[in-house]
Parts: structure tokens; C-alpha cells; sequence
């Protein structure tokens, strides 16, 4: 019988597991794909700790509008040690792998979904309800994250219940795809009412400090990075080209696009923490303290 006809066995895999299979089956030819990814992962662990402490122990961070900005640095953090373990651990049973990538699937789609819930918070702060405290009280937000958390693992592992595990690929595909598209539509409404404001003002003020301007420039940097980190592998899940999983090219892909969203939870605690004055100036101190016990050492 000829070989070369057969569908090997990873083209029945979801992304990660294909991934994982490659790096640990052809780690001589993909060695380069796999540094990446374990040192990217180890970065994005320390970064989003960091995030995750400094709300948790500096006083001056919890404010209301960061429990988001928590909750996306936990499940970036999430995404990274189970893609990290299940990358660098060759002996792992088949069940304890699967198991982490259902996990780092789950927290993919919670990143995701609390980028766009961020989005819809500043734009019901800004643009529909201005003058209503109450609009993101703690308890609405803390509920909203929560909901995502509860629903984000309920949907993956029933799907992985159920054995619709391509099903499920192309599910997340579609979801990425149109999570990507609303967070753009949301932050374009949110400039251009930001700017039509100021645009009123500006005849009356001697100096307009254009918040429009930057609201745009950090708008620009978190769903910029969100659209080229996510597409390639959303695209590939979807198999919108003719490739077949047995070409050589095919699993390059794979491995390029899940490097890049691999990245991507290394962007979000840098842009984050770059735009966020209080969390700089957390940092500031905690580097600090940092090299006050060194000295002391």
C-alpha cells in the first residue's frame, strides 16, 4: 500500500494539538519554532505575574475599569504555563496533555472575548452613558468577568466532551474572526465620539488637550497586534486555502501562526502597562524596592 496516500495521524488534531505533536515528534526540524514559544511563554508568565501582583498589592491599582485588564493578564498567564508544559513536557501522558490544551484553549478565547469586553465598557463610560457612575460599578464588572471565565471553559470542554474537536476549531475560527471585527467597529465609534466632542470644544478652549488622539493611538496598538497575532491561525483553522495537511508548508503555517498568537500574550501586560500611568508608576516602585534588597544583599 502506498504511504504517501494516507492521512497521517495529526490532521485529525485541533491547532494546539497539532502543534504540540510536531514540536515533540520533529523537534529536530522545528527547533527553532519551539525556543520561540518556550521562551515567549516564560516572558508573557513573568510580565502578566507582574500585572497580576501589582493589582493584588498595590492599593493605588484597584480601581474599577482594571478588573478587565486582571482578568486578561490571568488568562494570558493561564494560556502561557499550559502551552509551556504542554510544549516542554515530552513524557506527559496523552489525558494530562489534552487536558492543557483544552485549558490554553480556554483561556485563548477568554483573552479574546475580554479584549471586546474592555471595548464595550470604555464605550458605555464614554459614549452611551457618560454621567452614569454606576454604569461599571465593581459588582457589573466583576460579574461580566466572571460570566466570560464560566462560559469560555463550559464551551470548550463540552465541546471536547462531545469529540467535536475540528467542529470546535472552526467554531473558534469564526467567534476570532468576528471578536476581531467588533473590537474594531467599537473603538472607531468610541474615537469618532471623542473627537466630534472635542471638535464642539475646541472653539471655546485656549489649549484642547485631544484625547481622541491618544484614545486612537492606544486603540490602534491593542486591536492592531490582536489582528495580526490571531488572523493567521483563525484563517488556517477555518481552511479558507487549499492546503493539504500532509505539505510541508501547511504545518509551517501552523507553527508561524501559533507563534504569533503566542506573542500576543506578550503584548497585552506591555501595552497595558506602557499606557496605564498608575501600574507605570507600580513598577517604578517595585523595581525600586527590587534593587534596594540587592544592595542590602
Amino acid at each position: 500500500m502506498d504511504t504517501s496516500t494516507e492521512t497521517p495521524l495529526y490532521c485529525n488534531f485541533t491547532w494546539i494539538e497539532m502543534v504540540n505533536y510536531q514540536l515533540q515528534t520533529r523537534s529536530d526540524t522545528y527547533n527553532h519554532y519551539y525556543i520561540i514559544i518556550c521562551i515567549f511563554c516564560s516572558i508573557s508568565i513573568v510580565l502578566n505575574l507582574h500585572v497580576i501582583l501589582s493589582f493584588i498589592f498595590e492599593k493605588d491599582l484597584r480601581k474599577r475599569h482594571h478588573i478587565f485588564i486582571g482578568s486578561l493578564a490571568l488568562s494570558d498567564c493561564l494560556f502561557s504555563v499550559t502551552i509551556l508544559i504542554s510544549t516542554a513536557g515530552g513524557n506527559l501522558q496523552p489525558n494530562t496533555r489534552k487536558l492543557l490544551c483544552t485549558i490554553a484553549v480556554a483561556a485563548a478565547i477568554i483573552s479574546l472575548q475580554t479584549l471586546v469586553a474592555i471595548a464595550i465598557e470604555r464605550l458605555f463610560v464614554i459614549v452611551l452613558y457618560p454621567f452614569d457612575k454606576d454604569v461599571n460599578s465593581p459588582k457589573r464588572l466583576f460579574a461580566g468577568a466572571s460570566m466570560i471565565w464560566i462560559l469560555s471553559f463550559t464551551f470548550t470542554l463540552l465541546m471536547n466532551y462531545f469529540g467535536n474537536q475540528k467542529k470546535l476549531d472552526n467554531i473558534l475560527g469564526i467567534w476570532n474572526l468576528s471578536i476581531l471585527l467588533v473590537l474594531h467597529v467599537v473603538y472607531f465609534i468610541i474615537y469618532k465620539s471623542v473627537a466630534r466632542h472635542e471638535k464642539k470644544m475646541a472653539p471655546s478652549r485656549s489649549h484642547v488637550e485631544y484625547v481622541s488622539k491618544r484614545l486612537l493611538k492606544t486603540f490602534s496598538i491593542v486591536s492592531g497586534s490582536c489582528a495580526v497575532c490571531w488572523l493567521p491561525i483563525d484563517i488556517l483553522k477555518l481552511r479558507i486555502f487549499d492546503l493539504s495537511c500532509k505539505e510541508e508548508f501547511y504545518i509551517d503555517l501552523y507553527l508561524f501562526g501559533f507563534s504569533l498568537a503566542v506573542v500576543y500574550s506578550v503584548i497585552n501586560p506591555l501595552v497595558y502597562g506602557w499606557r496605564i500611568k498608575d501600574l507605570r508608576e507600580a513598577t517604578h516602585r517595585r523595581m525600586l524596592r527590587l534593587c534596594n534588597m540587592c544592595r542590602r544583599g
